[in-house]
């Protein structure tokens, strides 16, 4: 095959990767009532990707400039991220901590899109904090299932499965960011289509994790159960 097929297939794959964000909706939407409170935050995910991307599509092709609406994304991303572990971490003094690493990520996102890397390149930065962030969160969640001594199996137990898919993610998608913003020119346009098949199967396999995760919602008969000295 010649080397431009990558150019339109990764086109069709984005496309593709972000539409399949509507299957995990569905199944949660269909099972909302059994969705504990991280989970309802956590409905909120694809409903973002879908309308973001939508967004970032029109934007780009009608003004062929949507960085500035890139970088709010990775902010409104973070926060929902925030909030899942928000709601599924009950110490206090966690959700002090919590509290403290949103703000101090609102005041960094704010000088890198302003000042350090501009409006003029995806927002790598921001995206590396936010990684460290929510993987340092969903490790945390790690700590407190297996210290739960009621908890069920973890390949039952909803966030579990949907921090899995979060974790690999956004530490695929941040490293794809960090290499576009220092070695991929405007005229790469190969480059970045190879990198951009790379993300929309992180993104596919995403979405495949937070199906599985609204899936085993009320099935684990003690999810999301506080561990008892939190209680």
């Amino acid at each position: 095959m010649p080397e431009h097929w990558v150019i339109p297939f990764s086109a069709k794959l984005e496309t593709v990767a972000y539409l399949s964000a509507a299957l995990p909706l569905a199944v949660a939407w269909r099972r909302r009532h059994l969705l504990s409170p991280p989970l309802q935050v956590l409905f909120w995910i694809p409903v973002y990707i879908l309308i973001a991307s939508g967004i970032a599509w029109y934007l780009s092709h009608k003004y062929y400039y949507n960085l500035p609406f890139i970088h709010l994304t990775t902010v409104v991303e973070t926060l929902l991220y925030i909030l899942v572990y928000y709601r599924a971490l009950a110490a206090p003094r966690t959700r002090y901590y919590i509290k403290l690493a949103t703000v101090g990520f609102l005041v960094f996102a704010a000088f890198d899109s302003f000042y350090l890397e501009g409006m003029q390149q995806i927002n790598s930065y921001t995206n590396a904090l936010e990684t460290f962030i929510i993987i340092s969160l969903a490790l945390l969640y790690f700590e407190q299932t297996l210290h739960d001594l009621s908890a069920a199996r973890l390949e039952r137990d909803p966030l579990f499965l949907a921090s899995v898919g979060i974790v690999l993610y956004l530490t695929g998608t941040v490293t794809i960011y960090l290499l576009m913003a220092r070695t991929v020119t405007d005229e790469d346009e190969l480059t970045y289509s190879a990198m951009s098949i790379i993300t929309s199967l992180l993104l596919l396999l995403l979405c495949g994790m937070l199906t599985w995760s609204f899936l085993m919602a009320g099935r684990a008969n003690t999810q999301h159960k506080m561990p008892s000295h939190f209680r």
